[in-house]
């Protein structure tokens, strides 16, 4: 989610910089239910002992729908992975 990225931008030039490379990227849609199966994922998440941001589990959940690996740093993505079927790269 552009939101995701350009809210973590330390000043305006390289939000600027960062919202002109992600826009010549392909988007993927979301799940129409995408809110029920984040709150079923963030439910199954905490009965792990384990919390996931809301906007990680639409992140993820775009990339399962899409059936696409999710290419990211973020190692928050790994425990999301264990309550769906996301395929991660970890860079």
């Amino acid at each position: 989610m552009l939101a995701e990225v350009l809210s973590g931008a330390p000043g305006w030039a390289e939000w600027r910089r960062l919202e002109r490379l992600l826009g010549a990227l392909e988007w993927l849609p979301l799940p129409l239910d995408v809110w029920r199966r984040a709150a079923e994922a963030r439910f199954t998440l905490a009965r792990r002992g384990t919390q996931a941001v809301l906007v990680d589990l639409l992140i993820a959940l775009a990339a399962v729908e899409a059936d696409a690996a999710l290419l990211t740093r973020d190692r928050d993505f790994e425990r999301i992975a264990e309550a769906l079927p996301l395929r991660l790269e970890l860079v």
